[in-house]
């Protein structure tokens, strides 16, 4: 996907100082009330370069805290999979300590059985058995020693049995209790985890969100004397001269001057068919365009529940849902390009969402592949904008 041309900024990273020293030379720069119009236009060419040095530094700040915070969401994940592996594991060795107490229960039952039966039948001695006279005594004495001697036969092997399963029990005990301490470590390295990327992004926005505020104000600084420059020119042309003519709004271009997530309310247009959302000026006019053509074809216009989102919001964002926010400094709604809608888009197979498919390419949307049913976070509901 292409990016937004005001997007395509250097990544080359320039330390805090180039910061401090930009704002220094844009503090002390001043324009000479009769200095010619090509110096004052290199003076301004000067002070524009400072301000685009600034950005440079910041958007790469930017897009270091988003690989810094991508490459640990990525850790968070492999760890809470391996967390998954361990408690199936515990549940696994919870099921077979189940079956296995169940084994024990049947073998004690057993073993029960076979000494009750030696105690209501007691063998007679050899002795008894000589002294008797009786034949059919004698008789029935031989016999029952045969069978006690089976059944104390059968109890040695229940013993047995009930020996191996008492032992299966005790290991199935240690691995649980292993398994356990293994899966109440991993938890709390997790939460220590995701702690520390809520706090690295939290940092990195009060970092970003101080050095908006200098850049604002080298801006400011820098308009200021552009329009004396242009006011300067007007009046030797003889022509009024209103502030108000300056005043842009939303058509001004946002031209590599700002980072993901800082844009000024000058490169943001309301959207006129989804009021309180705002897009980037050719986005907001391609996405009113498309939002009237749905109305004619529907009958109701794009609804939209998100739109532009400020570096602030995009923490706020991945700080609750880190396995599926984009990382800060990353999202095309921080460029003012990208749409979450609503009404029914939302659903893959519905026909708000199919004609979006259709018709949106036309007005220069798309929905990207990470966001389809197959790609890696399927979101019916997101579409970007690309001219």
């Amino acid at each position: 996907m292409s990016a937004p041309g005001f997007a395509r900024l250097p990544r080359r990273v320039l330390g805090s100082a180039l910061l401090s020293a930009a704002a220094v030379v844009l503090s002390g720069v001043v324009v000479p009330a009769h200095a010619s119009g090509a110096v004052r236009t290199a003076v301004a060419g000067e002070s524009s370069s400072s301000v685009r040095s600034q950005v440079k530094a910041m958007q790469a700040e930017v897009e270091k805290a988003s690989h810094d915070l991508a490459k640990g969401t990525l850790a968070w994940e492999a760890g809470r999979a391996r967390l998954d592996l361990l408690l199936q594991q515990q549940f696994a060795a919870d099921r077979a300590a189940e079956v296995t107490a169940e084994d024990v229960q049947a073998a004690q039952q057993k073993l029960n059985a076979v000494a009750n039966a030696a105690y209501r039948n007691p063998v007679p001695t050899s002795l008894s058995m000589l002294m008797s006279l009786d034949l059919n005594h004698l008789t029935r004495s031989l016999e029952m020693v045969h069978v006690l001697g089976r059944a104390r036969s059968s109890e040695a092997e229940v013993l047995t049995e009930l020996q191996s399963r008492l032992a299966s029990a005790d290991e199935l005990a240690g691995q649980r209790e292993h398994l356990r301490q293994r899966a109440q470590s991993a938890e709390q390295a997790l939460d220590a985890q995701l702690v520390e990327l809520q706090t690295m992004a939290a940092q990195t926005n009060a970092r970003l969100q101080a050095a908006q505020a200098r850049l604002e104000a080298a801006r400011a600084r820098e308009q200021a004397r552009e329009m004396a420059r242009k006011a300067a020119e007007a009046a030797r042309a003889g022509r009024a001269f209103t502030a108000g003519r300056f005043g842009a709004g939303c058509s001004t271009p946002a031209d590599g001057l700002y980072a993901n997530g800082f844009l000024p309310d000058s490169v943001l247009c309301a959207l006129g068919t989804a009021p309180g959302q705002r897009l980037a000026g050719p986005a907001a006019a391609a996405f009113d365009a498309m939002s009237n053509a749905y109305r004619a074809a529907i009958g109701t216009s794009l609804c939209v529940t998100d739109s532009y989102r400020d570096y602030g919001s995009q923490v706020a964002v991945f700080a609750a849902k880190p396995s599926l926010a984009a990382t800060p400094g990353s999202s095309q709604h921080g460029w003012g390009m990208a749409v979450d809608l609503c009404g029914g888009v939302e659903r893959f197979g519905g026909e708000a969402h199919r004609w979006m498919q259709e018709h949106a390419p036309t007005f220069g949307f798309i929905h990207p592949a990470w966001a389809e049913p197959g790609g890696s976070r399927p979101e019916a509901w997101h579409w970007e904008f690309v001219g």
